[in-house]
């Protein structure tokens, strides 16, 4: 089922002008611990999922449709600042039609609505259980960046915290050994460590995660963040799409860059050694200086969340995924 989403358009990018003066902030609020004792895999964003967090923080109606087609079938996870929050979005989430016995509300203070760059990651353990993998979020928001640990101790699962500042949405597993990255790692002025080697790199996502293959791109200029996940989608351990721009459209030297990683992908092999199969998709044009992209979705069991934006190019968009 392909579930299209229509996004609003005034979504904040990047570190606020405070947040550039306060970098060094980043990471104060975190434990390091050291890796765990062995791991037997990191899930995929493609594998099967108990549910979704959702922090309740902007973009209600977004959040609402999300969490609606969520609780159909799984649990939607709603983090919420307390009993008096928990019955107001309760009461707003019952008068969307949302299926509340599959809801259930989480206690936490965060500072933003991003829980796909600092939420937990997970590795499953020889004796069966979860555990969660904490990096450090690349901006100074401390709440946000404690929120995995907190939700470890909720849940009374392991935790590894690790010392990579990293955001989610520049990660993507292919759950047999190998993640995918852009080169934003690497930038300061995005809020990540410029002194990290790829040697380092490498050692984190092997010690942490059990990955044993980190295959690093470009990143698209001008789209907010820089992270992978705004043009590059895996949707199984051999499948992966990348984006691209018809000609005349998108930022500078964006289609360049789609077409040089679409290359590179093709060349790689996944963490078993397979080779991908790379899958082109269409890129949005940016309008009015914002970027745009249907590769930023959402696999959640049968369902696949797509953002959609009443373009004329949706409809073809929705009917390759299907």
């Amino acid at each position: 089922l392909i579930v299209p989403l229509f996004s609003q358009s005034d979504l904040p990018h990047g570190l606020t002008d405070d947040e550039k003066l306060n970098l060094h902030l980043i990471g104060v609020n975190r434990t390091i611990t050291d890796p765990p004792d062995s791991i037997v895999f990191a899930p995929a964003e493609f594998d099967s999922v108990a549910g979704v967090i959702f922090a309740w923080e902007q973009y209600y109606t977004l959040l609402k449709q999300m969490i609606k087609e969520t609780a159909e079938s799984d649990t939607a996870w709603v983090v919420v600042n307390g009993s008096s929050e928990e019955t107001t979005v309760t009461n707003e989430l019952n008068s969307y039609g949302v299926n509340m016995d599959r809801v259930e509300f989480i206690y936490d203070n965060l500072n933003s609505v991003w829980v796909r760059d600092y939420g937990p990651w997970w590795i499953y353990q020889p004796d069966g259980t979860r555990a969660v993998i904490d990096l450090d979020y690349n901006r100074p928001r401390p709440q946000d960046d404690a929120f995995p640990e907190d939700l470890a101790n909720l849940w009374n699962l392991d935790y590894y915290g690790l010392g990579l500042v990293e955001a989610g949405g520049n990660m993507l597993l292919d759950g047999k050994g190998a993640v995918l990255l852009s080169n934003v790692i690497f930038d300061a002025s995005q809020g990540f460590d410029p002194n990290l080697t790829v040697d380092q790199l490498e050692t984190y996502f092997d010690e942490y995660f059990g990955v044993h293959k980190v295959i690093i791109t470009d990143h698209l200029n001008n789209d907010g963040t820089g992270h992978i996940d705004m043009f590059v989608k895996v949707i199984n351990d051999t499948t992966v799409i990348v984006g691209e721009y018809a000609p005349g459209t998108g930022a500078t030297g964006n289609a360049e860059i789609c077409d040089q990683v679409a290359d590179q992908i093709a060349n790689e092999t996944n963490g078993e050694g397979r080779p991908f199969n790379v899958i082109r998709m269409l890129m949005p044009d940016n309008v009015g200086g914002v970027s745009y992209t249907y590769i930023n979705s959402l696999i959640v069991n049968k369902k696949i969340y797509v953002p959609v934006y009443g373009f004329q190019t949706d409809a073809a968009v929705l009917a390759q995924y299907e």
